[in-house]
């Protein structure tokens, strides 16, 4: 027979919805019941186990409230395995001990499975930390799974909700925030604007041209498209930047943390140059292209076009990249890796793909006067560019002593604000006569 007192602290129990206090009930209960010291939650994901809320245990034992290890050690595994509770009630020389839990001081364990729809999703852990009963009455055990059955179906439920959350919040063909966080978002970005005193900009990006390719193409060809798209803006996006599908082809962006408009207009660039590359296009084709390009242009030596990947980009599908790369440079094009830096890019990745330049990122170039750590990592980039037989271009120059530096370490070559501003074509021509004959010694 459930004593009145227990039935009382259950019938409470079922009208708890927070699941943190839900846990907190849970456990507490379960160590009421088996005068235990505390309990844990252990989730069980991507055949690991891992510590996720604890109820009145010490320090010791909380300080692992981050630990993950393998779903079959410890009586915890023990019971996610066999599905049923195990009991140690002299756990430093049991054979389910775990050293790292040994010295803790935990002398007893109850490893209850936690059920969800699929099985047990977890184990709810009681834990003794002085001398505990050599075994627990069925009763004791029976009660003691009802509460891990009904911690497991509270488990359940936030996580239905947190996904019907994700839905109203999330776009569910892109996973991009929609138009319903768009106000939350923005509230965020400006209060870290105004705190940070960085500049926000907000950017209205509407495709051209894809209502054609849903009527052309079909519906599946257009969702291919926009997630795509979504790829592409991550991949030279940078972390702190936010993109919310507003609807259909439009999107918004919250550009933060910009030091100045010339910011805003490298990223914008970025953006364009992403978008603009034909999505879908194969290696074959893209040669064929060029090598066409290159015929209705004689005069132009193939020796002096080099064309940029952005590293994020190039890593995506290595083989694929580096197919690309050696078939243009048999038409005697050269290649260079952008953004050098900024991506997972290392040294084996730079030896696969055979590019003959890096140009490493403005990031890192714009601090490195004030910064010896900066200069430091730019010399080691430059030196092993060189080893390998790869020239290195430096982004970013916006003064005379960077370009000093720049020089001092040996960088090839550099571009930047500091150098010139964009400027179109036509006045390039005017603009290199005059340099030029500004540097040539006088007569």
């Amino acid at each position: 027979m459930i004593p009145d007192s227990v039935l009382n602290r259950l019938q409470h129990l079922v009208r708890v919805y927070e699941f943190s206090t839900f846990f907190e009930e849970t456990a507490r209960l379960a160590a009421d019941l088996m005068e235990a010291d505390g309990a844990a939650f252990i989730v069980h994901e991507d055949h690991n186990l891992r510590y996720l809320f604890f109820h009145g245990l010490p320090t010791s034992y909380s300080d692992l409230s981050k630990h993950v290890f393998p779903d079959d050690r410890g009586n915890s595994g023990a019971a996610l395995r066999t599905d049923r509770a195990i009991y140690v009630p002299d756990y430093p020389h049991s054979a389910h001990a775990m050293p790292e839990y040994v010295a803790t001081g935990l002398q007893a364990s109850l490893a209850l499975p936690v059920h969800g729809p699929q099985g047990a999703s977890g184990i709810l852990a009681v834990a003794w930390f002085r001398p505990a009963p050599a075994d627990l009455a069925e009763s004791t055990l029976h009660l003691a799974q009802l509460l891990a059955d009904m911690l497991g179906a509270a488990w359940y439920r936030m996580g239905i909700e947190l996904h019907l959350e994700q839905i109203a919040t999330r776009d569910t063909l892109t996973g991009v925030p929609n138009r319903h966080q768009l106000e939350e978002r923005l509230n965020i970005a400006c209060a870290r604007a105004l705190r940070d005193q960085r500049i926000l900009a907000i950017v209205l990006l509407d495709i051209d041209g894809f209502k054609e390719v849903n009527d052309s193409l079909g519906h599946r060809a257009g969702d291919r498209l926009l997630r795509e798209i979504v790829t592409r803006l991550h991949d030279v996006l940078r972390a702190s930047d936010t993109i919310v599908r507003l609807a259909g082809d439009e999107f918004i962006l919250l550009l933060e943390k910009l030091h100045s408009p010339r910011d805003l207009e490298d990223v914008l660039q970025r953006i364009l140059l992403a978008l603009n590359i034909r999505i879908g296009v194969d290696n074959h084709r893209f040669c064929d292209d060029l090598r066409r390009a290159l015929a209705g242009c004689p005069a132009l030596p193939t020796e002096r076009i080099c064309l940029e990947l952005v590293e994020r980009i190039a890593l995506r599908d290595i083989a694929k990249t580096t197919r690309l790369i050696s078939d243009c440079q048999s038409l005697g094009v050269r290649f260079a890796l952008d953004d050098f830096g900024t991506g997972p890019a290392a040294l084996q990745y730079l030896l696969e793909l055979g590019c003959n330049q890096i140009k490493i990122d403005h990031s890192f170039v714009i601090p490195m006067t004030g910064s010896q750590r900066h200069q430091r990592m730019i010399q080691a980039m430059i030196q092993m560019a060189h080893a390998l037989g790869v020239t290195v271009t430096a982004e970013g120059i916006e003064n005379m002593e960077s370009a000093e530096l720049l020089r001092q370490m040996r960088a090839d070559r550099g571009q930047g604000y500091g150098i010139a501003m964009p400027m179109p074509a036509s006045d390039f021509a005017t603009y290199w006569l005059q340099h030029t004959a500004a540097e040539q010694p006088a007569t």
